[in-house]
């Protein structure tokens, strides 16, 4: 599969577009979701909060925009969305796009005086999307972003070329997060040092022990070199009690990556009813992502079982078996479409 190079100014990599973590929430005094990095760069969301799944959506819109020209009003359909994004066309799909159109639209970003350009900082505010409509019948996909955003990176000298089909495939929101940051960091320097607690508040995510966190620091390197090519080497230095200190050297650059022209369609993976149930998910449910999380492939669960009109013991036993993963196993990565409609084959008649 090609990859689908996206633009992206190293300032938004760097400080966080969405939350990884819900006790990160913090409210202002105007009762606005807000991130605050600390050195003066803040997101800004009134009504909802930006999740991984947002974002996705949101890298997805951007990609469309730079593959038109720049254009800062992409027009699509909500199935070529989510397809390109690796989500599926369900109503599942169709309503996770809606809920994150509305939440962008209010989302904003100020940057006081830490918008770094290449030489200097400044101070840059901006709305990402100023409008949008989407059409019930024909199912079409117009989103107005803000002219100054999308200047803004067709501009930016401080940029990196990221691949949205690696974002697709790092699963985890932590993951994501960190192969962003480190994106964002690594400009004319072989080596990035952070402390644990800083790093924590870029994802952001909230941690109890320093070993925990660098445990998810270590998984996370090790997905980003396999979807991406980027290898970091991690050196840890332990200073007081449960405060930590990473330093990343990058080792090798992979390939500069080429902007799609032409968007080709997905083979699917077809699924085999003879197959052993522990041989065909050898590929990582995240391979083809759709659910990344426990709490999003219940609820897609609920609404087929709801449609199909499932008894309350098949739904019983099919929430036993995702929640404790495939042969008892817990699954980390999340959970694909591939995984949910074989276990969906697989329901007794109780």
């Amino acid at each position: 599969m090609k990859k689908l190079g996206l633009k992206q100014d190293k300032n938004l990599l760097s400080n966080s577009l969405f939350f990884a973590s819900d006790d990160t929430l913090q409210k202002d005094e105007q009762g606005r979701f807000i991130w605050d990095s600390g050195d003066g760069f803040k997101l800004i969301s009134p009504l909802a909060y930006p999740r991984k799944t947002d974002y996705v959506l949101l890298l997805g819109l951007l990609f469309i925009s730079q593959e038109k020209g720049w254009t800062s009003r992409v027009k699509t359909t909500r199935r070529a969305l989510l397809k390109l994004c690796g989500m599926p066309s369900n109503q599942y799909g169709y309503k996770k796009l809606g809920e994150a159109i509305d939440t962008w639209f209010d989302v904003s970003v100020n940057a006081d005086g830490c918008w770094y350009n290449g030489t200097e900082y400044e101070t840059f505010r901006f709305k990402l999307i100023t409008g949008h409509n989407k059409e019930k019948k024909s199912k079409n996909l117009e989103i107005n972003f803000n002219p100054i955003f999308i200047e803004q990176i067709k501009t930016s000298s401080y940029f990196h070329t990221i691949d949205l089909q690696a974002v697709i495939k790092l699963g985890s929101s932590f993951n994501i997060r960190l192969y962003s940051i480190l994106a964002g960091n690594f400009y004319k320097r072989k080596k990035w040092s952070i402390g644990g607690a800083k790093l924590a508040n870029k994802i952001p995510i909230v941690y109890t022990w320093a070993s925990h966190l660098t445990r998810r620091v270590q998984n996370a390197i090790d997905k980003i070199k396999k979807y991406t090519g980027i290898t970091y080497e991690l050196e840890i230095k332990k200073k007081a009690k449960n405060e930590v200190v990473y330093t990343f050297y990058k080792l090798d650059m992979p390939k500069e990556i080429q902007p799609q022209r032409q968007l080709k369609p997905s083979v699917r993976k077809t699924f085999d009813p003879s197959a052993e149930m522990d041989t065909l998910f050898e590929i990582p449910p995240l391979q083809e992502g759709n659910f990344p999380d426990l709490q999003e492939a219940e609820a897609y669960v609920l609404e087929r079982c709801e449609r199909e009109k499932r008894s309350a013991q098949q739904i019983d036993w099919f929430l036993e078996k995702i929640r404790s993963g495939l042969g008892g196993t817990a699954l980390t990565g999340g959970y694909s479409i591939d995984y949910l409609e074989a276990l969906f084959r697989q329901t007794p008649v109780f």
